[in-house]
């Protein structure tokens, strides 16, 4: 009951926000499978250490932005051994991007 009036006072809020369910374990420990993340998409300031959702090759992955250059993010999973991500498909493009990690719970 928590959760939905929580969710329910996020959608007033006037910026856009998703919430997404995550599987896997490309983000432990700082997210866990099974966890979800709420997520809006206006960009921050420095997107650099933050945690984001994307969507490649037609799945949504959630990685950290580890730094920015003018091609896009360069995103990695902090568990790297079970992680698919710009080691593997380059920089991401910012176009791409669903949402920028503001809770995780």
């Amino acid at each position: 009951m928590k959760l939905r009036l929580f969710l329910l006072r996020l959608k007033k809020l006037s910026f856009p926000i998703s919430v997404y369910r995550i599987r896997g374990d490309s983000m432990l420990p700082a997210v866990r499978s099974g966890q979800f993340v709420i997520t809006r998409r206006s960009k921050p300031h420095n997107p650099v250490n933050r945690l984001v959702v994307f969507e490649n090759q037609g799945i949504l992955k959630i990685k950290r932005i580890t730094r920015v250059s003018q091609m896009g993010y360069w995103v990695l999973g902090d568990n790297r051994h079970f992680s698919q991500d710009s080691r593997h498909f380059g920089d991401l493009n910012i176009e791409k991007v669903r949402g920028y990690v503001i809770k995780i719970f």
